[in-house]
């Protein structure tokens, strides 16, 4: 399961115009964002298009006594199993580690008979492209502005 980008498109553009500053160290900082924000979005009960999760239903309320909307960090171990793994000094990858957080994950994000999709894994909202492209500048440009001194 990786990250989907809506605008991917621009993100590739800008990542090749910096190509020549990229850092293993500024893309793992980046990957930790981007877990950060799906971790704390999704904590709040939002989607990846910032819309709430849609609720238990009425026969899982009652045999569960859990309310809405709907707790995707019980046990912790879903979201907890994010990580980001740098693979070059301009590309990283935030996957869910581990079989069974792995699985409960696509549960959610896809959904089953008898449960709705609870698209919880990706960055895709504008206002979440535009915080990592923004965290990624700053961090670009403070290494920029860090080489230049030397």
């Amino acid at each position: 399961m990786d990250v989907t980008l809506k605008n991917k498109d621009e993100v590739i553009r800008r990542l090749k115009a910096l190509s020549k500053i990229g850092d293993e160290d500024i893309m793992q900082s980046v990957g930790n964002d981007a877990i950060k924000l799906m971790t704390d979005r999704t904590t709040s009960g939002k989607d990846v298009g910032h819309n709430t999760f849609e609720g238990y239903s009425t026969y899982y309320k009652n045999k569960s006594g859990k309310g809405n909307p709907p707790d995707l960090k019980v046990s912790g171990s879903m979201l907890g199993a994010m990580k980001a793994r740098v693979i070059n000094a301009l590309t990283v990858v935030v996957r869910v580690v581990g079989d069974k957080a792995y699985n409960l994950g696509m549960t959610h994000q896809a959904g089953r008979e008898n449960m709705p999709v609870r698209k919880w894994f990706g960055i895709e909202h504008d206002s979440d492209v535009k915080k990592i492209l923004d965290r990624l500048k700053k961090l670009l440009l403070a290494k920029v502005i860090k080489d230049w001194n030397k």
